[in-house]
């Protein structure tokens, strides 16, 4: 796994493999004949977290167009991933929409379209249902 190096409080540069954070599934945007959904990337608060090495630092995203790079998710080759494991197809659920990620009122928002495969209605249902409430983004510091 490929490390980046980010700055803590401390201004002290720490290596550090992809980051993750927490985000929101919009289960009102639930659309079942399209199977999409929206989803809350983040909301560039700001949050204590762990890093691999049991380092705590505070982990807040900067929004300005300046400071992010959307490329690859305004360009539909985001997948869902299932547990975060992409060295299979199998664990591949959906995808980010092309052109539905954006900034709008500081909050990083994108729609999912959803698998229609038989073995990933399960997972599909209980979106729907609000259940799964939250999903897990993977994300890259490139400075």
């Amino acid at each position: 796994m490929t490390q980046h190096a980010i700055k803590n409080q401390n201004e002290r540069t720490i290596r550090q493999p992809i980051l993750n954070i927490d985000t929101q599934v919009r289960s009102s945007s639930v659309n079942d004949k399209d199977h999409t959904f929206q989803i809350v990337w983040t909301t560039g608060a700001r949050r204590r977290i762990k890093n691999w090495y049991a380092e705590e630092f505070d982990e807040e995203l900067d929004l300005s167009p300046n400071a992010i790079r959307l490329d690859r998710m305004k360009s539909g080759s985001v997948p869902l991933l299932k547990d975060h494991k992409s060295h299979s197809i199998d664990n591949v659920i959906g995808n980010i929409l092309p052109n539905s990620t954006r900034i709008e009122n500081g909050r990083g928002i994108a729609t999912v379209r959803f698998s229609t495969a038989d073995q990933d209605q399960a997972i599909w249902e209980k979106i729907k249902s609000g259940v799964v409430r939250n999903v897990s983004v993977g994300y890259r510091v490139h400075k």
